[in-house]
């Protein structure tokens, strides 16, 4: 089975369920980032960044699950450890790879171009008339 396949088959299963895409979309948050001051114009990009990102990160993982693997089989002698943890790093390394390089100029551009320029025109902030004191 080839690597493409093996993306395209998690993809489907991650798309056919969108609970379990809700559930792991923290995953493809931009680390860089705070979560709580992304906007659409933010999120949804860097999301399927991420995404894109997982098949890259599979192509990094397997080696490192290679190497993973038989290192923990030297020392303890039991692959799965490693070799799990391998394809983790790959994976989650190449999925953050690419929502930090989508992720962090769109922040920035909607930072200055957006909410700068709000916050400058804004009158919330203004300072409110002092109270009448006429009776």
């Amino acid at each position: 089975m080839r690597l493409g396949s093996i993306a395209v088959f998690a993809w489907l299963l991650i798309a056919a369920n969108p609970a379990r895409a809700y559930n792991l979309s923290h995953l493809f948050q931009p680390v860089l980032l705070p979560e709580e001051d992304q906007s659409e114009f933010v999120a949804i990009p860097t999301i399927i960044a991420g995404f894109v990102g997982l098949t890259p990160g599979v192509i990094i993982g397997i080696p490192l699950a290679v190497v993973g693997g038989t290192l923990t089989t030297l020392i303890e002698g039991d692959p799965s450890g490693g070799a799990a943890a391998g394809m983790f790093f790959g994976v989650v390394g190449g999925s953050q790879i690419f929502s930090n390089a989508v992720g962090v100029p769109l922040w920035t551009a909607e930072k200055v171009f957006y909410d700068l320029p709000e916050a400058a025109f804004s009158s919330e902030d203004a300072v409110p008339p002092p109270p009448s004191t006429a009776r």
